[in-house]
């Protein structure tokens, strides 16, 4: 299926398969919490290949990025060849998680980035706010993405 997967335009299928990905490599390193996260970031691999043979064009990068009021998020994305359509953000220290999603199509419960915000393709960035971070919540939320129906 990841040879179907969008190059341009993401729409709710292609979400819902980078969603499927996701969770599984979640799922095959074990992390079930932010700590596991951070311990596989302090291991210093930060780049990790979804499928063999795929000439690395499906990854999932981690890393402790700069976020708001001068704290740290560790953020995990989903690097495609349309870019990042999916990606999560966890910051600790003022306690909220954030899903981000770009797609052309609206997405239930997600707010767009700002008004007329896109990329070339006509992908919105939209995200979800969740007060938590858990990671049991963060997986919900994408399996609550696997679920998306085309309608």
């Amino acid at each position: 299926m990841r040879d179907k997967m969008a190059f341009g335009k993401i729409g709710k299928s292609d979400l819902r398969e980078y969603a499927t990905n996701f969770t599984a490599f979640l799922y095959n390193k074990k992390i079930q919490s932010l700590g596991d996260l951070n311990v596989l970031i302090k291991k210093g691999k930060r780049s990790f290949y979804l499928f063999d043979g795929d000439d690395g064009r499906h990854f999932i990068e981690m890393d402790k990025r700069p976020s708001e009021m001068n704290t740290k998020a560790v953020t995990a994305s989903y690097v495609a060849p349309c870019g990042i359509p999916l990606e999560f953000k966890i910051n600790e220290a003022l306690k909220y998680s954030l899903i981000i999603a770009k797609s052309v199509d609206a997405i239930a419960g997600y707010d767009p980035f700002g008004k007329n915000i896109h990329d070339i393709y006509g992908n919105v960035p939209q995200s979800k706010r969740l007060d938590s971070v858990s990671m049991s919540d963060v997986f919900s939320e994408l399996e609550s993405l696997k679920k998306l129906s085309d309608s």
